[in-house]
């Protein structure tokens, strides 16, 4: 059984991606990418908790005495 190196394999997948016209993403990217995922995930919850307990956006709003606009 052979091993190999993880930074091996994240070179030769890295290598492989830029040959198929796939970005590579910095650590910072991927950091970003993450945190805008969970960001629309917890959105998408509290939007399911508002509709859950049959509040609209306006009472959640003005429960928390927050300015409310229609976009």
């Amino acid at each position: 059984m052979s091993t190999v190196r993880w930074e091996d394999v994240k070179r030769r997948v890295h290598e492989q991606q830029r040959a198929a016209g796939i970005p590579v993403l910095t650590p910072e990217e991927k950091e970003e990418a993450k945190d805008r995922l969970l960001a629309e995930v917890r959105a998408y919850r509290l939007a399911e908790i508002r509709r859950e307990q049959e509040l609209t956006q306006r009472e959640i709003a003005d429960s928390m005495d927050t300015q409310y606009t229609v976009a």
